[in-house]
Protein backbone atom coordinates (compact mmCIF):
# COMPACT_ATOMS: atom_id res chain seq x y z
CA UNK A 1 0.00 0.00 0.00
CA UNK A 2 1.10 3.68 -0.98
CA UNK A 3 1.63 5.97 1.87
CA UNK A 4 2.43 9.32 2.65
CA UNK A 5 6.16 8.97 3.37
CA UNK A 6 6.44 6.93 -0.08
CA UNK A 7 4.47 9.81 -1.76
CA UNK A 8 7.27 12.25 0.51
CA UNK A 9 9.93 10.59 -1.05
CA UNK A 10 9.15 10.35 -4.39
CA UNK A 11 8.01 14.31 -4.42
CA UNK A 12 12.12 14.81 -3.70
CA UNK A 13 12.64 12.50 -7.36
CA UNK A 14 10.82 14.82 -9.48
CA UNK A 15 12.62 17.18 -11.30
CA UNK A 16 12.06 21.17 -10.62
CA UNK A 17 12.36 23.73 -12.43
CA UNK A 18 10.15 22.69 -15.51
CA UNK A 19 7.12 23.60 -17.30
CA UNK A 20 3.66 23.05 -15.41
CA UNK A 21 1.32 20.67 -16.27
CA UNK A 22 -1.66 21.90 -18.24
CA UNK A 23 -3.61 22.93 -15.04
CA UNK A 24 0.03 25.39 -14.19
CA UNK A 25 0.67 23.07 -11.29
CA UNK A 26 4.56 22.86 -10.78
CA UNK A 27 6.53 19.94 -9.20
CA UNK A 28 7.32 22.79 -6.53
CA UNK A 29 3.49 23.44 -5.74
CA UNK A 30 3.48 19.25 -4.31
CA UNK A 31 7.08 19.68 -2.69
CA UNK A 32 6.49 22.69 -0.12
CA UNK A 33 2.72 21.94 0.14
CA UNK A 34 0.96 20.89 3.64
CA UNK A 35 2.33 17.42 4.61
CA UNK A 36 -1.98 16.26 3.80
CA UNK A 37 -1.05 16.80 0.38
CA UNK A 38 1.46 13.55 0.65
CA UNK A 39 -1.42 11.41 2.58
CA UNK A 40 -4.24 12.58 -0.01
CA UNK A 41 -2.26 11.37 -2.95
CA UNK A 42 -1.13 8.36 -1.41
CA UNK A 43 -5.04 7.74 -0.82
CA UNK A 44 -5.83 8.49 -4.55
CA UNK A 45 -3.19 6.13 -5.56
CA UNK A 46 -4.52 3.26 -3.43
CA UNK A 47 -7.74 4.03 -4.91
CA UNK A 48 -6.75 4.01 -8.58
CA UNK A 49 -4.98 0.70 -8.18
CA UNK A 50 -7.56 -1.00 -5.87
CA UNK A 51 -10.26 -0.37 -9.39
CA UNK A 52 -7.25 -0.30 -11.98
CA UNK A 53 -8.74 3.01 -12.96
CA UNK A 54 -6.97 6.29 -13.43
CA UNK A 55 -9.35 10.10 -13.05
CA UNK A 56 -8.97 11.30 -16.30
CA UNK A 57 -8.30 14.93 -15.16
CA UNK A 58 -5.32 13.81 -13.97
CA UNK A 59 -3.59 11.96 -16.70
CA UNK A 60 -4.14 14.84 -19.36
CA UNK A 61 -0.57 15.34 -21.14
CA UNK A 62 -0.35 18.05 -23.36
CA UNK A 63 2.16 17.80 -26.25
CA UNK A 64 3.88 20.52 -27.82
CA UNK A 65 6.83 19.68 -30.52
CA UNK A 66 9.95 21.31 -30.30
CA UNK A 67 12.08 21.71 -33.37
CA UNK A 68 15.36 19.62 -33.63
CA UNK A 69 16.87 22.22 -36.36
CA UNK A 70 15.59 25.61 -36.87
CA UNK A 71 17.73 25.70 -39.55
CA UNK A 72 16.13 22.59 -41.21
CA UNK A 73 12.79 22.23 -43.14
CA UNK A 74 10.10 23.42 -40.74
CA UNK A 75 7.73 21.65 -42.42
CA UNK A 76 9.50 18.24 -42.15
CA UNK A 77 7.64 16.20 -39.34
CA UNK A 78 10.73 14.38 -38.68
CA UNK A 79 12.49 17.55 -37.72
CA UNK A 80 10.49 17.92 -34.60
CA UNK A 81 10.53 16.45 -31.08
CA UNK A 82 7.09 15.82 -29.08
CA UNK A 83 7.32 16.58 -25.63
CA UNK A 84 4.79 15.99 -23.48
CA UNK A 85 3.82 17.95 -20.35
CA UNK A 86 2.44 15.89 -18.44
CA UNK A 87 0.46 16.59 -14.77
CA UNK A 88 2.78 16.55 -12.09
CA UNK A 89 -0.02 13.65 -9.98
CA UNK A 90 0.62 11.13 -13.34
CA UNK A 91 4.56 11.73 -12.83
CA UNK A 92 4.26 10.87 -8.91
CA UNK A 93 2.21 8.10 -9.85
CA UNK A 94 4.79 6.87 -12.50
CA UNK A 95 7.30 7.11 -9.90
CA UNK A 96 5.52 4.92 -7.31
CA UNK A 97 4.78 2.08 -9.64
CA UNK A 98 8.56 2.31 -10.61
CA UNK A 99 9.67 2.13 -7.42
CA UNK A 100 7.46 -1.23 -6.77
CA UNK A 101 8.34 -2.73 -9.92
CA UNK A 102 11.77 -1.34 -10.33
CA UNK A 103 13.27 -4.55 -8.42
CA UNK A 104 11.87 -7.12 -10.72
CA UNK A 105 13.51 -5.36 -14.01
CA UNK A 106 16.69 -5.88 -13.45
CA UNK A 107 19.26 -5.73 -16.85
CA UNK A 108 22.35 -6.02 -17.89
CA UNK A 109 25.52 -4.00 -16.94
CA UNK A 110 26.15 -3.51 -20.84
CA UNK A 111 22.91 -1.95 -20.92
CA UNK A 112 22.60 1.58 -21.36
CA UNK A 113 19.54 3.25 -22.90
CA UNK A 114 17.15 4.34 -20.66
CA UNK A 115 18.98 3.69 -17.34
CA UNK A 116 20.11 6.11 -14.46
CA UNK A 117 24.12 7.17 -14.40
CA UNK A 118 24.74 5.37 -18.25
CA UNK A 119 24.32 7.02 -21.33
CA UNK A 120 25.79 7.15 -25.30
CA UNK A 121 29.29 8.47 -23.95
CA UNK A 122 29.79 5.11 -22.11
CA UNK A 123 28.60 3.15 -24.82
CA UNK A 124 30.90 4.43 -27.62
CA UNK A 125 33.70 4.48 -24.29
CA UNK A 126 33.41 0.55 -24.54
CA UNK A 127 32.60 0.05 -28.70
CA UNK A 128 36.17 2.08 -28.99
CA UNK A 129 37.90 -0.63 -26.18
CA UNK A 130 36.47 -3.27 -28.07
CA UNK A 131 37.30 -2.00 -31.71
CA UNK A 132 40.68 -1.25 -30.37
CA UNK A 133 41.63 -3.98 -28.76
CA UNK A 134 40.81 -6.31 -31.86
CA UNK A 135 42.70 -4.30 -34.22
CA UNK A 136 45.54 -4.45 -31.86
CA UNK A 137 45.41 -8.34 -31.98
CA UNK A 138 45.11 -7.87 -35.76
CA UNK A 139 41.87 -9.22 -36.51
CA UNK A 140 38.72 -8.14 -38.49
CA UNK A 141 36.04 -6.41 -36.70
CA UNK A 142 32.76 -6.55 -37.96
CA UNK A 143 29.75 -4.55 -36.62
CA UNK A 144 26.00 -3.69 -36.66
CA UNK A 145 23.83 -0.95 -35.95
CA UNK A 146 20.59 -0.90 -35.23
CA UNK A 147 17.89 1.82 -35.83
CA UNK A 148 15.25 1.05 -33.69
CA UNK A 149 13.36 4.89 -33.66
CA UNK A 150 10.22 3.12 -34.80
CA UNK A 151 10.34 0.10 -32.53
CA UNK A 152 6.99 1.31 -30.11
CA UNK A 153 4.70 1.53 -32.95
CA UNK A 154 6.32 -2.20 -33.86
CA UNK A 155 6.21 -3.65 -30.79
CA UNK A 156 4.06 -6.59 -29.99
CA UNK A 157 2.25 -5.79 -26.87
CA UNK A 158 0.96 -9.20 -25.71
CA UNK A 159 4.44 -10.45 -26.16
CA UNK A 160 5.73 -7.54 -23.77
CA UNK A 161 3.30 -8.00 -21.23
CA UNK A 162 3.48 -11.89 -20.82
CA UNK A 163 7.44 -10.82 -20.42
CA UNK A 164 6.41 -9.09 -17.57
CA UNK A 165 4.10 -11.77 -16.25
CA UNK A 166 7.07 -14.05 -16.19
CA UNK A 167 9.36 -11.44 -14.39
CA UNK A 168 6.34 -11.86 -11.50
CA UNK A 169 5.66 -8.01 -12.11
CA UNK A 170 2.49 -7.69 -10.43
CA UNK A 171 -0.32 -6.45 -11.53
CA UNK A 172 -1.06 -4.32 -8.89
CA UNK A 173 1.40 -2.74 -6.42
CA UNK A 174 1.73 -3.46 -2.88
Amino acid sequence: MCNSSIIKSLLHKLPLNRAACKYGIFAEHNLYADSSVCKHLSGLFNVCLMHGKNPQECMQTVIVPICKNKNGNLSDAGNFMPVSLATIISKLFELYILSCIAPLLATTDIQFGFKPKHGTDMCILLLKQTVSYYVSKDTPVFSAFLDASKTFEETNHNLLFAKLIKRNVPYLCS
